[in-house]
């Protein structure tokens, strides 16, 4: 399932609250305040996970 990079919640594509394309991935978000939130500054959401390893199955999980 993919992953909001906001708020880190797993969703169902079909039941996102909005979607946004990032370097020709899309991105599911559970509310417009996380697209909003992301859309300002994605750097700091998509470089959010610690480790290679976490931040690799996270992106794995964030672009589906």
């Amino acid at each position: 399932m993919p992953v909001d990079p906001v708020c880190r919640k797993e969703l169902d594509p079909l039941r996102a609250s909005a979607t946004a394309s990032y370097k020709g991935h899309t991105l599911y978000f559970c509310s417009l305040r996380c697209k909003d939130e992301f859309q300002r500054n994605p750097g700091m959401f998509i470089r959010g996970a610690t480790s290679e390893k976490k931040k690799e199955g996270f992106l794995k999980r964030v672009f589906r």
